[in-house]
């Protein structure tokens, strides 16, 4: 075709243009977008053909300059490369060159990579000469759905990697599935005829499963297999997720299965819900509403309000307090720019229309459904483990349906909510809405009944219940009856076998429970294990006056301490913050301890002996002190746990008001 053709075609194309309705244009740009992708591929196919196999080729890198590397393989979009220090690079083929070519036996038989594919971990070290007779394995969670037929699921699959990063075995298979005998099938296939490699037997195994070490161990007794990190499988997800394709289409209501006069029901529920505002009538996202709809499956749920300060609005559904927490604390590192994985929970939010897909606005604007405001579209999202967005089925429209029209009501009763948030007293409302045609009852109560989640082995002591009705307390953080909680928690803790084991000296409980509540809202009840660290490793040596060589006394302390929670509370996250507690945090805490720049301005001054004695007193949890040398623990005792000195008449006061708890709850 000539340029004279191109340009006529070009107009005539223009003119086809100008006649297409909208479905026909929107046709036609899927079309163009695919021919576009159909000429990349062409163009990535001819930039491929230039390299082969063992080639020895170069390519610069912003971090590390230019890097020499040979090719292992080629992929559909990039090269998989390897150095001569055994790092793995997946690279663009246009972003490498041809050096020289490999002259030695690299890829012959009896060679380091002969029959090799590329390892699932671009940039990991290979280990060529370390643990080559360790395999990894177990079944991980796919960072993905199926959504097929029936409802959506995540499917896992089960992998075997060896010790240098290579995948050797895997099988997809559902969540019920046994993953003992998949497990063993898989081992065997991998040792017969391994994805990678000559067929071989590892001596060592370690799986992310303890049912796993017996099942194998028993039936395969020449392999020494154990229970243990895995992080290589991790590792493998985790570079799935990054390949694959972003999803751009996205889920409309209809796609629930759920006819249009039932999500026209959700539209209108979810409208009335925005005009009543709940976000000015709850305190805060922490007071919190205990939610049961029985026909739905839906027992003692947690129900959060978010939109006080006015910028995002929305429900949010936790299936119980723990994700509630661990949710807050998870928001507490993303605000600092930290990332870390959300608890499965459901939302409704309401976004501006500009903010919401294509296909969800055209499908509302189509069936006339009812929207609030322009910043008031409701969106239903759920995200699950490991930050993955589960399909939305008609189940949570539903659901949303049933609250968007009970909340209203309830939050009339604002007054007697909010007295039920501070502690005076309990609400409790069961009333019946008409969703979506039927009639469905909902129990919404405050305040959330603690009891359920933090319950003491001996029925007399709720110490732990109310510290956490205190996190969630409507009012402002009331440190009186938080330190009077805790007085009573490190009296039964020390009184307790683990306390009994604790080294003679200061209590450093103190300050862990008082920063807790000071830096991260926290209670112990609360206090999620990413918290945690940074209170241990991060507060108390910026803060508190104690020499490196107790961090010892520290850290055992507190693995008693949590131990104890555990034992009489039965505590969800105890196993978690004695995760954090364990490996190198002795010598983590002493480092930090002894670690001069880290110390807070009061700290620092007092250390350097700048400041008179007696001075910064203020800044240290109740019950501890600072000696003339400005570098001395605490003087509280293990056994009077830090009593803080305060006027009388506040003392009765916190009482007064622990006594009104105890009564009303």
């Amino acid at each position: 075709m000539d340029d004279n053709d191109s340009q006529l075609d070009l107009q005539g194309f223009k003119n086809l243009i100008s006649h297409l309705d909208e479905d026909d244009l929107l046709t036609l740009n899927r079309m163009i977008a695919e021919r576009i992708k159909f000429i990349r591929a062409e163009k990535k196919i001819q930039s491929m053909a230039g390299f082969e196999v063992g080639d020895a080729v170069f390519f610069h890198d912003k971090k590390f300059g230019r890097v020499d590397a040979t090719v292992l393989r080629l992929n559909k979009k990039t090269l998989s490369l390897v150095t001569d220090e055994g790092q793995r690079w997946n690279v663009a083929p246009e972003l490498c060159q041809v050096d020289n070519p490999v002259t030695g036996d690299l890829f012959e038989p009896g060679g380091p990579y002969q029959n090799t594919n590329v390892s699932v971990l671009p940039g990991a070290a290979v280990a060529q000469s370390a643990g080559k007779g360790r395999w990894y394995g177990g079944a991980v969670e796919m960072p993905a759905y199926v959504t097929e037929e029936g409802q959506p699921y995540r499917p896992f699959i089960m992998l075997w990697v060896d010790a240098e990063g290579f995948v050797v075995a895997s099988d997809l298979c559902p969540p019920q599935s046994d993953f003992r005998h998949i497990g063993l099938k898989t081992l065997r296939q991998a040792m017969h005829s391994p994805m990678t490699g000559e067929p071989r037997r590892p001596k060592y195994i370690t799986v992310n499963d303890r049912d796993l070490v017996d099942f194998l161990a028993e039936r395969e007794p020449g392999i020494h297999v154990e229970y243990g990190d895995t992080p290589m499988l991790s590792d493998v997800i985790e570079n799935m997720e990054h390949m694959m394709p972003p999803g751009d289409a996205a889920d409309t209501y209809l796609s629930t299965g759920l006819s249009p006069d039932r999500i026209a029901s959700f539209f209108d529920a979810a409208a009335a819900l925005y005009r009543s505002a709940p976000w000015q009538q709850v305190p805060h996202d922490a007071t919190l509403l205990c939610v049961t709809i029985e026909s739905l499956g839906i027992h003692d749920a947690v129900l959060s309000v978010i939109g006080q300060l006015g910028e995002s609005f929305a429900i949010v559904l936790y299936s119980d307090l723990h994700h509630f927490d661990q949710f807050r604390i998870a928001g507490d590192r993303m605000n600092r720019g930290e990332a870390c994985d959300v608890p499965p929970h459901i939302a409704l939010s309401f976004d501006e229309g500009a903010d919401v897909h294509t296909a969800v606005r055209k499908e509302i604007a189509e069936h006339g459904w009812q929207v609030a405001d322009t910043a008031g579209y409701p969106v239903l999202f759920a995200p699950d483990r490991g930050n993955i967005l589960r399909p939305i089925v008609a189940a949570d429209v539903a659901l949303f349906d049933a609250l968007a029209r009970a909340l209203p009501t309830v939050l009339k009763s604002q007054a007697k909510l909010i007295k039920a948030w501070n502690g005076e007293g309990a609400f409790q409302r069961k009333l019946t809405v008409d969703s979506m045609g039927d009639q469905v009852t909902v129990e919404i109560a405050a305040p959330y009944p603690f009891e359920k989640g933090y319950a003491s082995k001996d029925p007399s002591d709720t110490t732990m219940i109310e510290l956490a009705q205190l996190a969630h307390s409507a009012d402002d953080p009331d440190f009186g009856i938080h330190n009077d909680l805790c007085d009573t928690l490190q009296a039964l803790f020390f009184e307790s076998p683990e306390g009994k084991k604790c080294a003679n000296g200061s209590s450093m409980v103190t300050p862990l429970l008082h920063f807790a509540f000071s830096y991260q809202s926290a209670t112990i009840a609360t206090l999620q294990a990413g918290a945690l660290e940074e209170v241990v490793f991060e507060i108390v040596p910026r803060k508190v006056m104690v020499q490196p060589d107790e961090a010892k006394r520290i850290i055992e302390e507190y693995r008693l301490f949590y131990r104890f929670l555990k034992r009489q509370y039965a505590l969800p996250q105890a196993d978690h913050c004695l995760k954090v507690l364990g490996g190198n945090a002795i010598s983590r805490m002493k480092a930090a301890l002894g670690d001069s720049s880290g110390f807070g301005p009061g700290k620092a001054a007092l250390a350097s002996g700048f400041l008179p004695p007696g001075f910064g007193e203020d800044l240290l949890p109740p019950g501890l002190s600072i000696d003339q040398s400005g570098m001395a623990p605490m003087e509280s005792s293990r056994g009077a746990a830090g009593k803080p000195v305060d006027a009388s008449d506040k003392k009765k006061k916190r009482k007064a008001a622990k006594k009104a708890r105890k009564k009303n709850r």
